[in-house]
């Protein structure tokens, strides 16, 4: 009985560790997509709306001053966009987060084939 569970253990250990290296090969080398756990908020602005009421001369100060910002945050996104492409946080987010599941994968892999072999061990040492 103890054969039997040995070897099934250490079956099921290198199924999943043959598994979880395929897969990640297939991810790392751009076959398949990593899965999205994390993903990128899309951004809109909105713009606050500008009163009507009041004196002229504030009304164009504020409606400078807006045109001022929204200058600064799209000079702002422009230069992040070029340093760091669109959905490049989210894709780095999951690729750590495969690589830290795939790595208890591995783990829980190699404990399943230790505890295989060892069971096909105690047997042979009863014999």
């Amino acid at each position: 009985m103890k054969n039997i569970l040995g070897w099934t253990l250490i079956i099921v250990g290198l199924v999943m560790i043959l598994g979880d290296i395929f897969v990640s090969y297939n991810y790392f080398t751009g076959k398949d997509k990593f899965p999205e756990i994390f993903k990128e908020a899309q951004v809109s602005s909105t713009k606050e709306p500008v009163s009507t009421s009041g004196n002229n001369a504030t009304d164009a100060q504020q409606k400078l001053q807006n045109q001022v910002s929204e200058s600064i945050n799209n000079s702002i996104q422009d230069q992040v966009g070029r340093m760091l492409p669109s959905g490049s946080i989210s894709t780095m987010l999951n690729a750590s987060l495969w690589s830290i599941f795939a790595f208890f994968l591995l783990s829980a892999g190699a404990k399943l084939v230790s505890l295989g072999g060892g069971f096909i061990k105690a047997k042979k040492e009863e014999e």
